[in-house]
């Protein structure tokens, strides 16, 4: 398929969780498309406490502004993780750096206003290596002795490696291999 936008649906039968509408305004000669996706969700379950490992890119290509929306999202993921979670924040660029102490910690209000305080005076530099940012929350996840389906890698940024591993696939790999399941 080709077009502006393409939306690839592997159900053959879309039931009632897909719904599109479109619109044509032939007076100013514009198009708009909507697409609403409303899966079926199972009911609500208690949520276990979990050991969630924060990459945040800091690499230069990020900017300051971009530092300063990972540190509001970093303190509102951190502080809504459910009781007895453990959390820790890497600022990675080519390597990583422990915000907020080393090892993953107890969630507090501290700890959130920790990790919110050290992305904002981040600095952006170097470059984005994405396999040494996935390498390094995978040993985050090994060090802290996570219990099985506790751990979470949750990264903030671009995406876009610069040096290191660039292909996708490869990339792919290393996050199966470093993240074991997380």
């Amino acid at each position: 398929p080709l077009g502006d936008i393409v939306l690839d649906v592997p159900d053959p039968a879309p039931t009632e969780a897909l719904k599109t509408w479109t619109y044509k305004d032939e007076s100013r000669g514009e198009s708009f498309a909507l697409f609403a996706v409303e899966p079926p969700l199972p009911p609500h379950q208690a949520v276990e406490a979990l050991d969630v490992v924060v990459v945040v890119d800091r690499s230069y290509s990020t900017q300051a502004v971009r530092l300063a929306w990972a540190a509001e999202v970093v303190g509102d993921l951190v502080a809504r993780l459910p009781a007895g979670s453990r959390a820790q924040v890497l600022a990675c660029a080519t390597r990583c750096e422990p915000l907020g102490g080393a090892g993953l910690q107890a969630v507090s209000r501290d700890l959130v206003g920790t990790f919110v305080r050290e992305i904002a005076e981040l600095e952006p530099l170097g470059a984005s290596r994405l396999d040494a940012a996935l390498e390094a929350a995978g040993s985050a996840l090994k060090k802290g002795d996570v219990g099985a389906g506790r751990g979470r890698v949750v990264y903030i940024g671009d995406g876009i490696p610069t040096v290191g591993e660039l292909d996708p696939g490869r990339l792919a790999d290393v996050a199966r291999d470093s993240l074991d399941g997380a």
